[in-house]
């Protein structure tokens, strides 16, 4: 997110910025990844008190304070427009489509928060674009911005502790000595594009050069990264919801958005129209090693209404590599299951099974479900090379524990002892 506080940084200038201030933003242009990871930001001055304010949005007493420290929290927020619920649509080929996009709102203004213009950049904006909605559930996400505040209000009192208990020199110094490992690797997307990457560090002053030299040119779909999002890898997400406005008849409905979070089952059968099939490990989706890979996971919901999912995941058509001879680990998938249906001569027909692939947007009916495996893990290590015989045990019982092997001998052909 350094890239996002340098943006509003510069825009704001000198002065631009006073106690009490909160930016809101998430355009790729500014720093931000995809339009649903809204980022919000707040400066910590140098006379901001540690404990007395009880307001994550109150304006410090002093007239001559000096920004010391950012704060910045950014969450994925379950639907902010767009053409699909969600705001993940796999057919995007706009960022408009996306949903609303933000490059510098000053969310709280030294200590007064905006709700009006708020509500205008998630609500009435996106829906100016053809076929796209505003926010669907737009209180929920005010309520999490908010909650984005606070949590960024009690960072910036955490760092005054920090300084009152260290001093501001020694704490700016530590934040400086962070780095790196050396790296060099080539992946592929499972469309083909290729990420390429060699980092160069400099031993002398811990500098280091991240070279992309032969990555792929820019993909016509949704997955491409700016500047700010090169930093980090997208493993796989999923999105679904419904409501917004028709795409045909222009209506508007009230709606909701989900964003797959892990959410507890509880919480997510309560709040939403889903049941929670199955959620547990996949195995012997590790690659066989010296160490083997960790198993993904397989996680099944069933709808009890009729809904569109947005499915962006990756490793659907190339495993994860593994390491100094360990064998890659499973691709993951994808599945939809369409509910049997009665024929009209009273037989009942069979479940449908359709391989939805790694990256779509899907129309659900109500009693259908989607199964997603996620990829597993690839291993370390030739498979069986011999190894500390307490290490194998431990390993072994631990995964005839999870049910993942069937017997001893599967056992040892897994972890070579």
């Amino acid at each position: 997110m350094s890239f996002a506080i340098k943006y509003q940084l510069e825009r704001f200038g000198p002065g631009g910025l006073k106690p009490g201030d909160v930016i809101l933003a998430n355009s790729p242009v500014a720093g931000g990844s995809h339009l649903p990871d809204l980022t919000v930001i707040t400066p910590v001055f140098s006379s901001s008190p540690t404990t007395t304010s009880s307001s994550p949005t109150s304006p410090s007493p002093s007239s001559t304070p000096e920004i010391i420290f950012f704060t910045a929290s950014r969450g994925h927020h379950a639907d902010i427009g767009g053409i699909t619920g969600g705001s993940m649509p796999a057919t995007s080929t706009a960022l408009y489509q996306e949903g609303a996009e933000i490059v510098s709102f000053k969310m709280v203004d030294q200590g007064k928060f905006d709700g009006q213009g708020l509500e205008e950049l998630l609500v009435d904006r996106p829906s100016r674009w053809e076929g796209c909605s505003g926010c669907r559930d737009y209180r929920s996400v005010e309520s999490d911005l908010k909650a984005q505040v606070a949590a960024n209000h009690k960072g910036s009192q955490l760092l005054h502790n920090l300084v009152d208990e260290y001093g501001l020199k020694t704490v700016h110094e530590y934040m400086a000595h962070i780095r790196t490992c050396t790296r060099q690797a080539v992946d592929y997307m499972d469309d083909g594009s290729a990420i390429a990457l060699s980092i160069t560090i400099d031993p002398e002053t811990g500098s280091a050069v991240f070279d992309f030299e032969g990555t792929s040119p820019e993909a016509r779909g949704n997955w491409n990264a700016p500047i700010s999002v090169v930093h980090s890898a997208i493993i796989y997400c999923l999105s679904f919801g419904s409501g917004g406005k028709d795409p045909v008849t222009g209506e508007v409905k009230k709606g909701w958005g989900y964003y797959e979070r892990i959410t507890d089952p509880e919480i997510l059968e309560r709040r939403y129209p889903v049941i929670l099939r199955q959620f547990g490990y996949r195995p012997n989706s590790g690659g066989h090693g010296q160490y083997t890979g960790g198993n993904g996971v397989i996680r099944e919901m069933e709808f009890l209404q009729p809904l569109e999912v947005s499915m962006l995941s990756e490793r659907r058509v190339h495993a994860p590599y593994g390491a100094e001879g360990g064998e890659p680990g499973s691709t993951g998938l994808n599945i939809q299951v369409k509910k049997a249906q009665q024929g009209d001569d009273g037989t009942a027909k069979k479940e449908r099974r359709i391989n939805i692939g790694g990256k779509a947007t899907v129309k659900f009916q109500t009693g259908d479900r989607l199964v997603i495996h996620t990829p597993g893990g690839g291993g370390w290590g030739a498979p069986g090379t011999k190894r500390d015989e307490v290490e194998v045990v431990k390993e072994r019982m631990k995964w005839e524990a999870r049910g993942s092997l069937a017997n001893r001998a599967a056992a040892q052909a897994a972890f070579g002892a």
